[in-house]
C-alpha cells in the first residue's frame, strides 16, 4: 500500500485566524471563521487517523455557542434601537415645555409688562447662606439674590427682570453664577437656568436622544434637573 500523504501544515487553526483578524481590524473570532477552520480540518485530515469525536463535539459545542452569542448581541442591538425610538416619543411631548438644566445663563422673558427670569442652584450639602448674582451680557450686576440658609438639594430662584430702578429690563440671556458658606467657607455652586423645549432628535448612530433648546442647542435628555 501506498504511503498515505503528509498532513498539509497550512491549515490555519484558530490562533493563527484570531490573530489574521486582529491585523485586519477584526478584533474576535466569528463563527464563520470557525465553520471554515472546523471544514478545513475535516477535509484534510489523515484517514488512518480521523477526528476525535470528543474533540469534534467540543468544536460543535463552541460553534453553537459563538452563533448564539452572535443572535444575543444582534438582540441588544434591536432592543437598544427600540428603547431609544420610545424614549424620543416621549420626548417629543415635552416640545413647548420648559425645562431646567445646567447652564451658567437663563434667558429673561416678559409678558404684559411682567419679566420672568428663572433658574436653580444646586447646593452640594448644608450651607449657612445661598447667594445667586444675575449679570447682562457686558457683566453688570443687575440683581443679587439672597435665598439664606438652605439644606443639600436644588434650589430654586427667580427674577421679575427689574433693576434697582423698577424699570424692566430688555428680554435677553443673563449670566448667572452662585455661591454658598459651607462649612464656614465660601464656595461657586453649580446654576441651572429655565429654557423652552423648540424640538426633539434622536442621533440614528447611538440612538441617543436630544432635546433643542432655545439658546443651548442640543442638549442630552439626561442633563435635564427638572421639568416646569
Amino acid at each position: 500500500m501506498p504511503a498515505m500523504p503528509a498532513i498539509p501544515n497550512d491549515i490555519p487553526n484558530h490562533n493563527q485566524v484570531a490573530e489574521r483578524n486582529v491585523r485586519g481590524g477584526n478584533k474576535t473570532l466569528s463563527k464563520d471563521d470557525f465553520l471554515k477552520i472546523m471544514m478545513e480540518q475535516m477535509k484534510k485530515q489523515d484517514p488512518m487517523k480521523p477526528f476525535d469525536s470528543a474533540q469534534m463535539m467540543q468544536q460543535m459545542a463552541t460553534l453553537t455557542s459563538l452563533t448564539a452569542s452572535e443572535e444575543l448581541q444582534k438582540s441588544i442591538q434591536g432592543l437598544g434601537v427600540n428603547i431609544a425610538k420610545s424614549q424620543a416619543v416621549t420626548a417629543s411631548q415635552m416640545i413647548g415645555k420648559k425645562v431646567q438644566v445646567p447652564a451658567e445663563v437663563s434667558p429673561l422673558t416678559s409678558k404684559d409688562g411682567v419679566g420672568y427670569l428663572g433658574g436653580s442652584v444646586v447646593v452640594p450639602a448644608s450651607a449657612t447662606n445661598v447667594t445667586i448674582t444675575i449679570k447682562d451680557k457686558d457683566g453688570k450686576v443687575v440683581k443679587t439674590i439672597n435665598k439664606g440658609g438652605s439644606t443639600a438639594g436644588v434650589v430654586d430662584f427667580d427674577w421679575d427682570g427689574k433693576d434697582a430702578n423698577d424699570a424692566l429690563l430688555p428680554n435677553d440671556f443673563y449670566k448667572i453664577s452662585a455661591k454658598a458658606v459651607i462649612g464656614g467657607k465660601e464656595r461657586d455652586i453649580p446654576t441651572c437656568g429655565t429654557f423652552q423645549i423648540d424640538s426633539v432628535a434622536m442621533n440614528p448612530a447611538n440612538g441617543a436622544v436630544f432635546l433643542n433648546i432655545n439658546g443651548l442647542g442640543g442638549i442630552d435628555l439626561g442633563d435635564v434637573i427638572k421639568i416646569l
